[in-house]
């Protein structure tokens, strides 16, 4: 970033400069230090390669032409490591030939030597180094807006749409390769009670505790997902029935210790394992809840019925 109240622009960033004249590199790095550049010094393609093995670096400033390569072989190595790096080519023999080629590279700047002024190479750094941080910023809120696309941003959990395309990704597998899956559904019991006692805000205090609770008692390869509302579903690749019920069981257990003023969180829950006459979310979906639905219907708190897939209900 800039410095401000100077009479010298500054940035801030990290600066390889290569040149097989060292009076003329060192004079580079000396106003790239000025500007507020931190520097390194390579003679040779050699030298450069290597200090791009141990150190990361946000621009190149490199020579055209030297003894060993080019500026054009520095640049190509920096990129296996970070696609996203900034060249500066200098030049003493500027063809239209050596234009192209640069330009064909993708590099920011082509500038000629004797540099005249050499304030054009100050001006590059600057221009080069708030491009990148722009490149950089524009891609970290890209990946966050993807991020946040997938999540609920309550609980920290799967959103409803994440968790259908997981879903489906794992019931094409199960029936590809004969594997095993289980869907667990929860449903928290009274929650509008909760609300109308204690406000929206402990409400959501409750929702956060959950998700907290379920995300514990999962195993790594388990998905956890807000269904909506108080449903909360886990989709458990290479579980059979007695998985998924002996994750419900945890977190039952959990969720009946007293949670701030309320006091123990009821759930209940139902859990379905995938057969190969599930053709669709849907049919693996409902199963689960219609054994949900049942534990619902005993109206006995913290109450979990699990069905397999031939109809045989188990109480847990």
């Amino acid at each position: 970033m800039r410095s401000e109240g100077s009479s010298v622009e500054s940035v801030t960033g990290t600066l390889l400069i290569a040149d097989d004249s060292v009076e003329f590199g060192q004079m580079l790095v000396r106003r790239a230090e000025k500007i507020g550049c931190r520097t390194n010094f390579a003679v040779n393609v050699r030298e450069a390669k290597a200090l791009l093995r141990k150190k990361s670096f946000d621009l190149l400033a490199v020579d055209m032409y030297m003894p060993d390569g080019t500026g054009l072989d520095i640049l190509d190595a920096a990129r296996e490591k970070d696609p996203d790096i900034h060249a500066i080519v200098l030049t003493g023999s500027a063809t239209l030939e050596n234009a192209i080629d640069s330009l064909r590279a993708g590099v920011f700047e082509y500038l000629t030597k004797p540099l005249e002024p050499a304030a054009a190479f100050d001006i590059a750094v600057l221009r080069a180094l708030e491009r990148r941080i722009l490149i950089l910023e524009n891609k970290r809120l890209f990946d966050e807006n993807q991020r946040l696309a997938k999540l609920d941003p309550l609980t920290g959990l799967l959103n409803r749409f994440e968790m259908r395309r997981l879903l489906k990704k794992e019931i094409e597998r199960a029936f590809r390769y004969g594997r095993k899956l289980a869907v667990l559904m929860l449903d928290l019991d009274h929650f509008k009670e909760i609300n109308d006692s204690f406000g929206h805000i402990m409400g959501d205090q409750v929702l956060i505790h959950v998700a907290k609770t379920i995300r514990a008692a999962i195993r790594s390869v388990d998905y956890a997902a807000r269904f909506g509302g108080d449903e909360f579903i886990v989709i458990m690749p290479e579980a059979d029935l007695k998985t998924a019920v002996d994750a419900a069981q945890r977190i039952i257990d959990v969720l009946g210790e007293p949670f701030s003023d309320i006091g123990p969180v009821r759930i209940s829950g139902g859990a379905a394992v995938w057969d190969q006459s599930m053709l669709s979310i849907e049919a693996l979906l409902k199963a689960a809840d219609d054994v949900l639905y049942q534990a619902k219907a005993i109206r006995r708190d913290n109450s979990v019925i699990a069905v397999d897939i031939r109809g045989v209900s188990a109480q847990a």
